[in-house]
C-alpha cells in the first residue's frame, strides 16, 4: 500500500501500554490507537489480547483465511511439507483442524507437467509445544533514512522480543547501513538471556546509505552456523530505500531458496522505492519500473519487500505506525510457531510444481503456492553447470529410453526459457582407446542435440560437444568412479 502522509511516531502512547511475556508469543493488552487511520487496514491481529486462537467449533459462518505459508521440499520428492495457516477474519489461528482431518482437508494436487491428485497424506497440527526449534536473525536498518523514534521504539522492541524467545531457539542481530554490523552473534536463547547483556544498537553508527542486500548477507553468515534441527528465519526490518544488481538479487534468491530460510519483512513509513525486479521465464532482471513482473509464481505488482517475503514463505508487512512493533512481531512468532504440517510423496519430476489445497470447513477455502525443482533455476547464472548420467546402450550412442525422463526435463527447460542456449558436453570413463572415446563422446552430445531438435528445439540453441576421457572428475580406478565420468554436463551459455 502506498502512503502519502509522513509516518507518525506516538511513542510516549506506547511501551507504557505493552505487556510482553514469555512464548508462544506476546500478550499485548490495553493497546489502542489514538490516530484516525482513514483506510489504513493493518495486515495482522489487531487485538489479540489474551487469546490467539479460535477453536473450529466456534467458526460458524465466519470467513477464514487459509495460506499455503511455505513448501519445505529438502527431501523431494521422498517426502514434502506443505505449511498452511489458517486464521478468522481478525488473524486468530484456527485451532483444532487434524483430528479426523480427512473430513477437512478433501483435496490435495500437485501439478507439474500435469495435475496429480494426492491421495495419500497426512496432516498434523502444529502449536508452540510441538512446533520446530527456530534460528532467528533480526536484520534491522538504521540508516540515515530511517527516523530516530523508528529506530528508538524498534531498539526498545527488539530486547523484548529477544527475551520472549524459547530457550532452545537461536538468535542474532544484524544492524545495517551501508555496511553491516552483528550487534549480536548467533547465540542460543538461553545462553543469551543468561549473559544478562543490556543491548543498545540504536547509537550505534556503521556508516551511511542503505545497503539491504548486506544486511542479509551478514544474516546468512549468521544463520550458517545454526543447527540443522533448526528451522532458519530472518527478520527483516527497513524504510526500503535501496538498491539492488541482478547478481545481488540472485545471490539472494538462491540463498533462500536453497537453504530453506523463511523471511518476514517490514516496510515502514511510505513504502519501498527502489528498482523493481523482473523474474520471469527468461531469468532476473533488474529495472526501473514500478513493479516485480512475473508469469511463474511470483504475483505481479509487488516490491522487493514482498517478493523476499513471498520466494521464502513468510509473510510481509507494510506499517505506519512504531507502535505496531509488537502486534507484528506476536503476529510473526503465532505464524511461525502454529501452523498445519502437510505431508505427502510428490511426483518425481524435475520442474515447477504448484502444491493445491482445499480446506471444508463452513465452505470450501483452497490455497495453493509453488516450488521448483528445475534442473535450472531462474538465479542460474550463465555459466552454470548440471550434471547428468544420461544411459546410453554400451559402446553406443543411442539413448536408453531410460534417459527420456531426464531429458525431457531439460526439454521443458528450454521450451520455457526460449531466449536461452546450452552447450551439450558428452563425457567418457578411460575403458577403450583415447580417439574411439573421443568419437563415443562427441556422438553421444549428439544425439542427445537431435532429441531435442526433434521435439521442437531450434538447433541453433544447442551446442554438442565432445571430451572423451579427458576431463575426468575422479580418477578411473573403479567401477563407481568410471560411473561419474561417463557423464553428460548441460551449461548455460546466454540469455
Amino acid at each position: 500500500m502506498k502512503k502519502n502522509q509522513f509516518l507518525k511516531f506516538h511513542l510516549s502512547l506506547v511501551f507504557s501500554a505493552i505487556i510482553l511475556t514469555a512464548c508462544p508469543g506476546f500478550v499485548v493488552e490495553n493497546l489502542e490507537k489514538k490516530e484516525e487511520l482513514g483506510g489504513y487496514q493493518p495486515a495482522y491481529n489487531t487485538n489479540p489480547k489474551n487469546k490467539n486462537y479460535r477453536a473450529k467449533e466456534d467458526i460458524g459462518d465466519d470467513k477464514i483465511n487459509v495460506e499455503l505459508v511455505s513448501i519445505n521440499s529438502q527431501n523431494f520428492p521422498d517426502s514434502l511439507e506443505l505449511k498452511v495457516t489458517v486464521s478468522d477474519a481478525n488473524g486468530k489461528y484456527v485451532s483444532g483442524l487434524a483430528n479426523n482431518y480427512y473430513k477437512y482437508w478433501n483435496k490435495l494436487i500437485d501439478s507439474c507437467s500435469g495435475s496429480q491428485n494426492i491421495k495419500e497424506f497426512t496432516v498434523e497440527e502444529i502449536k508452540n509445544d510441538n512446533s520446530n526449534l527456530l534460528s532467528i536473525a533480526y536484520v534491522i536498518d538504521y540508516s540515515g533514512s530511517m527516523s530516530q523514534q523508528a529506530r528508538t521504539a524498534i531498539a526498545h522492541s527488539i530486547p523484548k522480543l529477544l527475551k520472549s524467545s524459547k530457550e532452545d531457539d537461536y538468535l542474532s542481530v544484524i544492524k545495517f547501513q551501508s555496511k553491516g554490523y552483528v550487534a549480536v552473534p548467533l547465540i542460543k536463547s538461553s545462553d543469551y538471556l543468561a549473559k544478562g547483556k543490556i543491548l543498545n544498537i540504536s547509537s550505534d553508527s556503521t556508516g551511511t546509505g542503505t545497503n539491504i542486500a548486506i544486511g542479509l548477507d551478514s544474516a546468512f553468515a549468521q544463520l550458517d552456523n545454526s543447527p540443522s534441527t533448526h528451522q532458519k528465519t530472518i527478520v527483516l526490518i527497513t524504510d526500503g530505500f535501496s538498491r539492488f544488481t541482478e547478481e545481488d538479487i540472485s545471490r539472494i534468491q538462491k540463498k533462500i531458496t536453497e537453504d530453506n530460510i523463511q523471511a518476514y519483512t517490514i516496510s515502514i513509513g511510505e513504502g519501498v522505492n527502489i528498482k523493481s525486479i523482473s523474474i520471469g521465464t527468461s531469468g532476473i532482471t533488474v529495472t526501473s519500473a514500478s513493479t516485480i513482473q512475473t508469469s511463474n509464481s511470483i504475483p505481479r505488482g509487488i516490491d522487493f519487500m514482498s517478493w523476499l517475503a513471498r520466494i521464502s514463505g513468510g509473510k510481509y508487512y507494510d506499517i505506519m505506525y512504531e507502535y505496531e512493533f509488537p502486534y507484528i512481531f506476536a503476529d510473526i512468532y503465532l505464524k511461525l510457531k502454529n501452523y498445519y504440517s502437510i505431508k505427502y510423496k510428490a511426483p518425481d519430476a524435475k520442474s515447477l510444481h504448484k502444491a493445491s489445497i482445499s480446506l471444508n470447513l463452513n465452505e470450501k477455502y483452497s490455497a495453493s503456492n509453488y516450488y521448483d525443482k528445475s534442473i535450472f533455476k531462474p538465479y542460474d547464472p550463465i555459466g552454470e553447470s548440471k550434471f547428468l548420467n544420461i544411459e546410453f546402450e554400451i559402446g553406443s550412442a543411442n539413448i536408453s529410453p531410460s534417459a527420456y525422463f531426464e531429458l525431457d526435463n531439460i526439454l521443458l527447460y528450454l521450451k520455457t526459457n526460449p531466449d536461452m542456449s546450452i552447450a551439450i558436453s558428452g563425457h567418457t570413463d578411460d575403458v577403450g582407446t583415447e580417439e574411439s572415446n573421443q568419437i563415443l563422446s562427441e556422438n553421444r552430445a549428439k544425439s542427445i542435440k537431435m532429441y531435442f531438435v526433434n521435439k521442437g528445439i531450434d538447433s541453433a540453441r544447442i551446442e554438442a560437444l565432445g571430451f572423451g576421457e579427458r576431463a575426468a572428475i575422479v580418477p578411473n580406478d573403479s567401477d563407481e568412479n568410471r560411473k561419474k565420468n561417463r557423464r553428460t554436463e548441460f551449461k548455460l551459455r546466454s540469455k
